[in-house]
């Protein structure tokens, strides 16, 4: 499952990666509708402790609301925080890993727009990892858990330090929607 949003991040790769030439004769897209609405608000995410080091695991529970139903019994996540994070205040944002369309535009507005933006160039180095990337990362259908540094980076070797990865992915059956902000310090 996927959500419309992802077609045109996936026509953009398809059309205008910057690792091969793609030279397509032939698309076909296939779409189905459902009459039930295929989405989940992410309805709380509360954290174990607000406090960590480096190397330490941030346990998160997360509970999500599919579209006028209950809310599914919660999990908790566990984010690794690297040994070599930053010290300092940092946010862990919940929220989907795709795109989203900003409050108030038309979606066939948005669609266009989406479309139109000029691809980054890709993290990778071959068209097989940027595919694998592709398709396991940045779906409407997942979550991603994602501490993130707070604030500039001090000078020294802290710096080099800031664009550390510490988060992790959870897949979905739904298109998740929503966005929870936690505060966390790194000491």
């Amino acid at each position: 499952m996927a959500s419309l949003l992802d077609l045109p991040e996936a026509l953009n790769f398809f059309l205008y990666n910057d690792l091969a030439p793609i030279d397509p004769l032939d698309m076909n897209i296939e779409i189905s509708l459902t009459g039930k609405r295929q989405t989940a608000a992410i309805a709380d995410a509360t954290v174990e402790r607000r406090e960590l080091a480096p190397g330490e695991r941030l346990r998160v529970r997360l509970t999500l609301r599919p579209f006028q139903e209950e809310p599914v019994p919660s999990r908790v996540i566990e984010i690794q925080i690297p040994r070599n994070y930053p010290r300092g205040p940092a946010v862990l944002v919940v929220g989907t890993a795709g795109k989203q369309i900003p409050p108030g535009g038309p979606l066939d507005h948005s669609l266009v727009q989406f479309i139109q933006e000029e691809p980054r160039p890709s993290p990778v180095s071959t068209l097989e990892e940027a595919i694998q990337l592709f398709e396991d990362y940045g779906k409407n259908t997942d979550v991603l858990l994602q501490l993130i540094p707070f604030g500039l980076p001090p000078e020294g070797s802290e710096f080099v330090k800031f664009d550390v990865f510490a988060g992790e992915v959870v897949r979905t059956d739904w298109v998740v929607q929503g966005e929870i902000q936690i505060p966390i310090l790194i000491r």
